[in-house]
């Protein structure tokens, strides 16, 4: 083989989203690789494959080696494969959609205490929080999970919106953008309905004569269901 390749061959490295997949053919099948980065080597009875995947959200490479005297009879190929789709992995009982997880719990809970609950959940480092709602369809989707799990009852929930730290401030639990939102009639309103309270709390609430899934802001110390949401865990 080329001469670059003298003592050991080492640090080939690879960067792509692709799963790249590694010959090494070797007169010896038993000859060994050492394999960097937690990938999988596959034998047969003349060929090693080298197999793994990269993600470059994560900056990560792979690299091989294999010693001189062991390559005298082999060649070497890299293919670039057809990129897998990535599957999106959530906990028993909680739904997927689009990239999180979500679920409705049917315990009447203040918002502290609700939020507080959906932090015991976790996937990896990241807690899960009161869910935040980002489009028409997540809210269809928030909401219509209290249908899945209590057909025919109405119900308000708890959101992850709230304007604790300034008044018309809205902001969500999870840190996320303030960048949708789906007020029923004259809300938020602060509870002018309901002096001398505060209303800096954001619920999905069911009214015969409000739009469906429609927001109000309502005292935090009120007891609702409520759901929570995490990111998914996301494979190749």
């Amino acid at each position: 083989m080329d001469g670059w390749m003298d003592g050991w061959m080492d640090g080939l490295s690879f960067m792509s989203s692709n799963i790249l997949l590694c010959c090494v053919r070797f007169s010896d099948p038993f000859v060994k690789i050492q394999l960097v980065h937690g990938l999988k080597l596959v034998k047969t009875k003349k060929t090693s494959f080298l197999r793994g995947t990269i993600d470059p959200f994560y900056n990560e490479s792979f690299s091989f080696k294999v010693p001189q005297e062991e390559l005298e009879n082999a060649s070497l190929v890299f293919t670039a494969m057809p990129e897998l789709p990535r599957a999106s992995l959530c906990p028993l009982f909680w739904m997927e959609f689009k990239g999180h997880c979500y679920r409705f719990f049917p315990l009447n809970k203040t918002w502290a205490e609700a939020d507080f609950y959906c932090s015991e959940f976790s996937i990896g480092r990241k807690s899960a929080k009161l869910a935040s709602i980002h489009s028409w369809e997540e809210n269809v989707f928030v909401y219509d999970l209290v249908n899945s799990c209590v057909p025919g009852i109405p119900a308000d929930i708890w959101t992850g919106l709230h304007d604790h730290r300034q008044e018309g401030q809205f902001e969500w639990t999870d840190g996320s953008s303030y960048d949708y939102s789906y007020w029923d009639g004259s809300q938020p309103d602060d509870g002018v309905h309901a002096d001398p309270e505060e209303e800096d709390c954001v619920q999905i609430w069911y009214r015969p004569s409000s739009a469906l899934r429609s927001w109000n802001d309502n005292t935090c110390n009120h007891k609702f269901p409520f759901v929570c949401k995490i990111a998914s865990l996301t494979i190749h």
